[in-house]
């Protein structure tokens, strides 16, 4: 197992002073099952031995920084330049009142960002400053550079040893238990916790930061205060991350006036990102190789050091689900009727209605849509005040060397206090200067829009280890969907962490270059990037026509279902229920459903639901049919209903009926299986050759097919993770009937011969009913859903419930099309092969007779002897035959077999093939 320590690649674009904020995370990462909205922070300051010498590998000579003359320490080396006169990020003194700040910082974004839904957030700093007796390179050489996670622990724990004392105190003065504690220790210097792409890290023996487990203490020993009192966990942190107060810079960049402005780095969002662990936030990059998964749209990934590391992105959507700190409208596709959503954060945990929507495709994959604004005033964003030259009309003075300088000259936007002034934009404190709390997170983010994520929770046990199979991805509105993959534009931009073209907005010129025959922003089947699901099957979702409302704080669209091929509604107001029973009566669809919230069954028509008042005898394995009066009758599973006798009679040893033979009558199956089960079984005419044929569903991994005879169907078995029932109509525009099962999230209409058709998500996995007549429609029952297809003036199905016919009789349904074969083609050999071919041993002749009284089989050698000749008097007409042949005494060659049908000892036809047989 590895440790949950950060690494971060800072990317640099070098053009005069343009920094990117860009930032590719290489984390390596493992679970911890915690899950609190609660915690009692204790910080402790911990210093190296001074350095007398400076070691060049490591940042700083190993104490805290406490100077109060700031400029001295920005000035560039052996020059009157400043690095940077204006605003710094995180400035000393670095003692317990600028780390209180850096805990209130990370506070402040939790209750924003969790909507208030952190119960408890308290902190205390120690101010006592602790000698640790070894270098900080010392700690860097006890692990390899790649995986750090042991020497991390040990300088954790030398360092809760020297404050053990302080800390037993403080806690048995607030009557907690040490579990109930987070200790997070600030050492002296700068974390190892990013790079700069292109350039060499002159300090590569600084620490790295991390969330201490309990699988890092290898080096710890037995008898340390850490391990007597069994903590497992804490966090690791440097006293900050700004490089610009010391010469390494330098050493990377070089230096003139104000040219290292925009290469600050805050520290709250690796704090917050490190947190994120206490509170049970998942990761959302690759945990194997550190692979971006979510860009910088979200806190466990790099998003947690967007603008510069001060306003870390919001937990994604998901995330928040899972820490309980916001609930999804599902949306149901109930009405036409348009989706307004208010903006995500509109300021200091305050929630909107109306914030996160989920459209379900699946049982375990649906998409959660939600309005991101990152608009900080007059319409602009952070990165729209990077690159202006004047605000309001106004010329912006040199002075303003910072995106932060620039805001100070905003009437409205900063403020200096001690805790969050709910009318600014952003506070800093006003004794340390950290900025302490942002009204709004999304700030940080590319672009203001609709955000569009797809959830595949079957992806659950590998998160984002999978760039293809991911948990939680953010659909990207350009169409390329780079997120996590190679980064072709560099250094121009950066799209596989995430940029403005990835979100939705009506000016999106990317997502209008790829689709260029869309008029209006919609997200559907047909655009680029498309609303299928992840095995690229339709999901038949449409977002049409995303766009901005009037004020432009909600955007709005219309949630629809493509229709070309069914039409989905409700079943019920209720989502408490099962479908029990379906079938027609007096000419029209119905539906039985138990309704527990209303404790009563009802039948359900497509223009009316009536009640019963009449509550089930059974709790499960049961049925449910209308009789004759209208009633509805019950009975369990392994009954039927004859509405003769009014009664329930058991199908014990009872065989599936349909139409095998030419008597015109029903007839059990007459190669039944008594392994077989009735409940897995349909029947019907698949191949419209007049005669039914037995389908069945084996062990949940195929569907076989029998003829009358137990020969097997064409085309079959077909594989896969079927289960539950098979449905056996024509509900697509052909002639043939359909084969309609489900496997795994899936409804599949398959051809007759096993090919799929159309697949259907579904998030159910209840028995599918087919009923006609349904007004104008067929319909599919799926779950609490009615899938509805056009139906034709003449509907032929022939296994529409679960048992067979509504009464659960396994019966082909009588109303269906069994048309015999043409006259003219009756005497004919549709078919005639073998198989395998070639063969060295067995091989088997498979024909196909329409009519026929009797056959003959001829083997003949390639030079025209006559070998075999076998006289085939038991005949199934309108089915496939087969004999078996052993050849294994053949000389190797090429052979002709003959096929000749008789009828009334007239011949009627032949037909002859080639049979290869080989030397074993």
């Amino acid at each position: 197992m590895n440790s949950k320590f950060i690494y971060i690649l800072l990317s640099i674009i070098s053009s005069g002073i343009v920094f990117s904020s860009n930032l590719l995370p290489t984390l390596n990462s493992t679970d911890i099952e915690r899950q609190s909205n609660s915690v009692y922070i204790i910080g402790i300051m911990v210093e190296f031995e001074h350095e007398i010498v400076d070691d060049p590998r490591t940042t700083g000579n190993g104490t805290f920084l406490k100077h109060s003359n700031i400029d001295s320490l920005v000035n560039c080396f052996n020059s009157q330049d400043s690095r940077c006169s204006g605003f710094l990020i995180d400035p000393p003194p670095h003692n317990s009142s600028y780390f209180e700040s850096q805990i209130e910082a990370v506070k402040n974004y939790y209750l924003n960002t969790s909507y208030n839904n952190i119960f408890s957030f308290e902190y205390h700093v120690i101010d006592s400053v602790y000698q640790l007796d070894r270098k900080m390179a010392e700690y860097s050489e006890l692990s390899n550079y790649n995986e750090p996670e042991q020497s991390i622990a040990l300088l954790y724990s030398d360092g809760l040893e020297l404050a053990k004392d302080e800390i037993e105190d403080h806690i048995n003065s607030t009557g907690k238990q040490i579990n109930d504690i987070l200790i997070v220790m600030f050492h002296a210097g700068v974390g190892e916790d990013y790079t700069f792409e292109g350039y060499l890290d002159p300090a590569n023996y600084d620490i790295r930061s991390g969330y201490i487990e309990e699988t890092m203490l290898g080096l710890v020993p037995e008898s340390s205060w850490m391990k007597q009192n069994n903590i497992d966990k804490g966090i690791l942190l440097p006293e900050g991350l700004n490089l610009i107060y010391y010469e390494t810079i330098e050493d990377i960049y070089g230096c003139s006036e104000n040219f290292l402005c925009d290469a600050q780095i805050g520290m709250t969002g690796l704090f917050s990102y490190l947190l994120g662990y206490e509170f049970g936030l998942s990761e959302m990059f690759n945990r194997n190789s550190g692979q971006t998964g979510i860009g910088q749209f979200g806190l466990m990934d790099v998003g947690s050091f967007n603008l510069r590391g001060v306003i870390p992105a919001p937990p994604n959507p998901w995330s928040r689900i899972q820490a309980g700190w916001n609930q999804a409208i599902i949306n149901d596709f109930s009405n036409n009727s348009h989706i307004s959503i208010n903006k995500r954060y509109s300021g200091f945990g305050n929630q909107n209605d109306s914030t996160l929507f989920r459209l379900n495709i699946s049982n375990s994959e649906y998409y959660l849509v939600e309005n991101i604004d990152n608009k900080i005033i007059d319409n602009l964003s952070f990165e729209d005040i990077q690159y202006a030259d004047s605000l309001n009309g106004i010329l912006l003075p040199d002075s303003a060397v910072s995106i932060f300088d620039k805001l100070l000259l905003i009437d409205g936007v900063i403020s200096y206090d001690t805790e969050c002034n709910e009318n600014f934009h952003l506070t800093v404190d006003n004794e340390t200067n950290v900025i302490i709390c942002s009204n709004n997170y999304d700030y940080g983010l590319p672009a203001s829009g609709l955000a569009i994520w797809h959830i595949d929770e079957s992806n659950l046990e590998n998160l984002n280890d999978n760039l293809n199979q991911r948990t939680v991805k953010i659909i990207e509105a350009d169409g390329a969907q780079d997120i996590g993959s190679e980064n072709y534009l560099y250094p121009i931009a950066n799209p596989s962490l995430g940029w403005k073209w990835d979100l939705w907005f009506p000016d999106n010129e990317a997502y209008f270059f790829v689709n260029p025959t869309q008029n209006r922003l919609s997200f559907n089947s047909n655009t680029l990037p498309s609303s299928r699901n992840n095995l690229g099957v339709r999901s038949y979702i449409n977002l049409y026509d995303i766009k901005y409302t009037n004020n432009s704080s909600r955007i709005e669209f219309y949630p629809l279902f493509e229709q070309d091929l069914f039409i989905p509604e409700m079943i019920s107001d209720s989502l408490n229920f099962e479908v029990v029973g379906s079938g027609v009566y007096d000419n029209s669809g119905y539906i039985i459903i138990n309704n527990h919230d209303a404790s009563e069954f009802q039948r359900v028509f497509s223009n009316a639901t009536i009640p019963t008042g009449l509550e089930s005898l059974f709790e499960e394995n049961y049925f449910s049919v209308i009789d004759d009066e209208f009633n509805i009758q019950s009975c369990l599973d392994d009954f039927y209903y004859d509405f003769t006798e009014n009664d329930c009679v058991s199908l014990n040893n009872y065989i599936p009926k349909g139409y095998f033979d030419n008597t015109g009558s029903t007839i059990s199956y007459p190669s039944w299986n008594e392994d077989w089960f009735y409940h897995k079984v349909a029947v019907g005419d698949i191949d419209l050759d007049g005669f039914d044929e037995l389908l069945i569903l084996i062990d949940n991994e195929s569907i076989e097919c029998y003829e009358a005879n137990g020969i097997g169907c064409n085309n079959f078995p077909i594989k896969g993770n079927f289960f539950e029932n098979i449905i056996i109509a024509d509900i697509v525009d052909d002639i043939f009937p359909e084969i309609i099962v489900r496997e795994g999230e899936l409804i599949h209409i398959l051809s007759n011969n096993g090919i799929i058709v159309n697949s259907i998500p579904s998030d159910s996995i209840t028995p599918l009913h087919l009923v006609p007549n349904w007004g104008n429609y067929i319909n599919l029952v799926d779950g609490n859903r009615s899938l509805l297809f056009n139906q034709r003036d003449i509907f032929n199905g022939y296994w529409l419930n679960p048992g067979g016919l509504s009464n659960n009789l396994p019966h082909v349904n009588p109303l269906s099309i069994h048309n015999q074969v043409d006259a003219e083609t009756k005497t004919t050999i549709s078919e005639f092969y073998n198989y395998p071919n070639p063969t060295t041993d067995y091989t088997t002749f498979r024909y196909f007779l329409n009519s026929a009284s009797s056959a003959k089989l001829k083997i003949y050698t390639s030079s025209g002897f006559l070998i075999e000749d076998i006289n085939l008097h038991s005949i199934h007409e309108n089915q496939y035959n087969e004999i078996n042949l052993d050849v294994s005494l053949y000389n190797p060659g090429v052979y002709i077999a003959n096929l000749t049908s008789f009828l009334n000892n007239e011949q009627k036809d032949s037909k002859i093939i080639k049979v290869l047989v080989l030397d074993e």
